[in-house]
């Protein structure tokens, strides 16, 4: 049988990201557009000897309930799927919808749709999970059209990055971190025209490293990306002064 184009990412997610262990209830959460990288997941998942449980969310019926029903009638969880949840000891998600622009165009009901997230995000961290949003879901054929991307570069990139070793990209994280724990004056400038000045005041950075570790579920982050990067810090918000711009 050939190798499966997301064989390396999903043994990094399973294997490095949440390590997960022989027995352990998974769940893996996807749209259509996930489904390919999602079924390798599960294999892998089994491979292990893992208990995996696939969740699948239709784009059309999606659009179908958002676009024509009530409000009130949005955003229901059944209570199988909460016992599931409190039953987990981990969870992969691969977002969506695809259709960004169509999520905007009805926002408010879009948005409706996901109103038991702050629940979910309760319970899931009430039951000690292990979570991991694999990015590549946010790659979409219509969000490279909304965003002004590439789709194909766009999608190699993610799948690339999601395979790689998280282990040098966690250890630069924690150096990147203590120094922005510190108190400093920090320039920040881009070839774009960007060049801002501000202070950092000595709160503790924390990193996103892609591993959820034991001291990740101390301090209550349960949950990553895949793949990961970024070190972030609260400023001194009475500091600031320079110029932005963004890229977009």
């Amino acid at each position: 049988m050939p190798m499966s184009e997301f064989e390396a990412l999903a043994k990094n997610v399973v294997r490095r990201t949440l390590r997960v262990r022989p027995k352990e209830n998974v769940i893996v959460e996807c749209w259509n557009h996930g489904l390919d990288a999602a079924r390798e997941i599960v294999y892998q998942l089994r491979s292990i000897g893992a208990r995996s449980t696939l969740l699948f969310e239709d784009e059309d019926t999606y659009w179908r309930g958002v676009e024509t029903l009530p409000t009130g009638k949005l955003g229901q969880v059944s209570s199988s799927e909460w016992a599931a949840l409190a039953k987990a000891d981990a969870y992969i998600f691969l977002p969506g919808p695809a259709d960004i622009a169509r999520y905007r165009k009805n926002l408010p009901k879009s948005q409706a749709a996901t109103a038991y997230n702050s629940e979910w995000y309760r319970r899931a961290k009430k039951a000690g999970l292990r979570g991991a949003r694999v990015l590549l879901g946010y790659v979409t054929r219509e969000r490279a059209t909304s965003y002004g991307f590439e789709f194909d570069p766009w999608r190699a990139m993610l799948v690339r990055a999601t395979s790689a070793d998280f282990g040098p990209i966690a250890r630069k994280g924690k150096k990147l971190a203590t120094l922005l724990s510190k108190e400093a004056e920090v320039e920040i400038t881009g070839p774009n025209g960007t060049r801002l000045t501000l202070e950092l005041s000595g709160r503790k950075a924390r990193t996103d490293d892609g591993i959820v570790d034991a001291q990740d579920l101390k301090a209550g982050h349960f949950m990553t990306n895949v793949p990961p990067g970024y070190a972030i810090v609260s400023p001194d918000e009475s500091t600031g002064e320079g110029t932005f711009r963004a890229d977009r």
